[in-house]
């Protein structure tokens, strides 16, 4: 088997030939679930979790968890999990950039978690890199440039509302 790897926004992409599947490395199509805490504490890799939100590594993405469970999420679910061989062995245990919050019927902790939600892909929140806010902002002005009746438009995104929702989904690609 051949496999090349490519580096994207500090991120890596396996892009084998004949690999099992529509996916780039093993994307769990399966989309198993499995409990954060339990998942990340067993976990030997020191960044298992959406490593271009939680910097700090494991220790921080536990805390974001914890701060879940806080505010009243029923469960907090790791998904999307890449566990190729190569990444067990460089890394020590796989990778997952989502996680699934289980909502609790309380409005009050429903507020507090959509809240969590929305302010995690704010820019001012510290979150983006500025080299990348730097090149969004530059693809908005070349995009208004090139479609001036959409100005405005590129990379907006709005807040999720509170609409019943089972689940909210946390997903930093």
């Amino acid at each position: 088997m051949i496999v090349v790897v490519a580096t994207f926004h500090n991120r890596q992409f396996m892009t084998p030939k004949n690999y099992g599947g529509p996916y780039y490395g093993h994307l769990d199509p399966s989309h198993e679930r499995f409990e954060a805490r339990k998942w990340l504490a067993n976990n030997g890799c020191d960044s298992p979790l959406a490593s271009n939100r939680f910097r700090q590594g494991k220790p921080e993405a536990l805390a974001f968890v914890e701060d879940l469970y806080a505010m009243g999420a029923i469960q907090v679910l790791v998904t999307n999990i890449r566990a190729e061989q190569w990444r067990l062995d460089v890394h020590g245990g796989p990778y997952a950039d989502k996680i699934v919050v289980i909502l609790p019927e309380n409005s009050e902790m429903r507020a507090k978690l959509f809240a969590t939600f929305n302010s995690s892909y704010e820019e001012d929140s510290g979150i983006v890199p500025p080299k990348v806010l730097e090149m969004r902002a530059k693809a908005t002005a070349a995009y208004n440039e090139c479609f001036p009746e959409r100005s405005g438009m590129a990379f907006k995104r709005e807040d999720e509302e509170d609409v019943g929702q089972f689940e909210l989904v946390f997903w930093w690609d």
